[in-house]
């Protein structure tokens, strides 16, 4: 697996951070940032063998970065709103929602 994961919340104006849930134990975080555009990271939880003589149940799970990268074409000039799992085992894929107009400067 890849490095140990540390997402820190968007500081911007108009950020915002979407989760789903992926296949085997994995989640999709998409965030947008206005200087940055959308970034998605694929994260699992990997599974930390305890120590011997510690006693105890069978290991901790620790998130681990697998993949990132960045959305590219054409994205909507809304903010991100929601994500949702739509693949099956084999490919994963996000349903992605933006939030356009009054709403995504904070209207109803």
């Amino acid at each position: 697996f890849g490095k140990g994961l540390k997402l820190e919340p968007p500081a911007a104006a108009g950020a915002a951070v979407c989760i789903a849930g992926l296949a085997k134990g994995r989640v999709a975080v998409v965030r947008q940032d206005p200087s940055r555009g959308c970034e998605y990271f694929v994260v699992a939880l990997q599974q930390e063998e305890e120590k011997a003589g510690s006693g105890g149940g069978g290991g901790t799970r620790k998130p681990a970065l697998m993949s990132q990268g960045a959305l590219t074409g054409a994205i909507p000039a809304g903010r991100l709103s929601g994500a949702a799992f739509i693949g099956g085992e084999e490919q994963d894929r996000l349903l992605l929602c933006w939030q356009t107009g009054a709403a995504a400067e904070g209207g109803q």
